[in-house]
């Protein structure tokens, strides 16, 4: 049992540096059981908090049957396997990640600061041939499903949008509770965010993830390249003009004209009778590193 734990920061190699033939790790079949139990722990400048470790090799595969981690209520954990074959094997991981606030952990990992707020659910299923410490980018495979609680984009302009909160129910919310982030605060905010992210050889693939916008409701797919670092993705923003002032005002002249109005807004949002605007996006290159 470690009470605390520091562990040097990992050295990652360059993109641009040859990488050396991969061999087959055959001597995982023979690795002595591995059980480690940490209280505190980091790896470099990265908190991990509460660590549970345990792995073991059976003669015919390694197992990582326990890997935790517990960290100001943000919990990650992780099983897996390796199995050997005619090649280099093959890894697989699954997992899920909850985090009380996503964006918070984030920003003290100095990872993004996109994102503010939001509770987060991750579940994942990853695959790559060879030992577990021979993963490349280039080689990975699986899905992932993720889902955020309300929050913000921060680094994100609307171009106005904002104005349409102040008409939305879902913002009339937020205003009873003396909530006005949304309207002079910098960002895009939601209410929730969703989707699924398809990995194969080191390019995710999206067809549905959708934010549910205060302004307005937001759904993207296209791809995003790990290894070249490219993406190209199309946006679809439907803003929500429809809602909250028409309905308010006719539940102050007749409560049963309001409930037909509220009624009409939700067939008016259903349909989508407020155009879509599209943002097409050409191929561009990104460096989040």
């Amino acid at each position: 049992m470690l009470n605390w734990q520091k562990l040097p920061e990992l050295v990652t190699v360059a993109p641009e540096q040859p990488l050396a033939p991969l061999e087959p790790q055959n001597w995982l079949l023979q690795m002595v059981p591995l059980q480690l139990n940490c209280n505190d722990c980091s790896i470099g400048n990265y908190r991990l908090g509460k660590v549970q470790l345990l792995a073991a090799a059976d003669g015919a595969e390694w197992q990582l049957q326990r890997f935790t981690t517990d960290y100001k209520g943000s919990k990650f954990n992780i099983t897996g396997v390796w199995q050997p074959d005619s090649a280099l094997g093959k890894s697989q991981f699954n997992g899920t990640f909850y985090s009380p606030n996503i964006g918070a952990l984030l920003a003290e990992y100095q990872l993004s600061s996109a994102i503010s707020g939001s509770r987060s659910d991750i579940g994942f299923h990853l695959n790559w041939p060879g030992a577990p410490q021979q993963f490349q980018l280039s080689e990975l495979n699986g899905k992932v499903q993720f889902a955020l609680g309300d929050g913000s984009l921060t680094e994100v302009s609307d171009q106005g949008a904002r104005l349409f909160s102040l008409f939305s129910l879902d913002s009339l919310v937020r205003k009873l509770r003396l909530d006005f982030r949304d309207v002079f605060s910098k960002g895009f905010f939601y209410n929730k965010m969703a989707g699924t992210l398809t990995l194969h050889q080191g390019v995710a693939q999206t067809s549905d993830v959708s934010i549910d916008g205060v302004p307005g409701n937001l759904s993207i797919q296209g791809y995003a390249d790990l290894v070249k670092r490219q993406m190209d993705y199309q946006m679809s923003f439907a803003p929500k003009v429809t809602s909250s002032l028409p309905v308010i005002i006719a539940w102050m002249v007749n409560p049963a004209t309001g409930l037909a109005a509220l009624a009409l807004d939700e067939v008016f949002q259903s349909a989508e009778v407020i155009s879509r605007i599209q943002y097409p996006s050409p191929v561009v290159s990104i460096n989040p590193w």
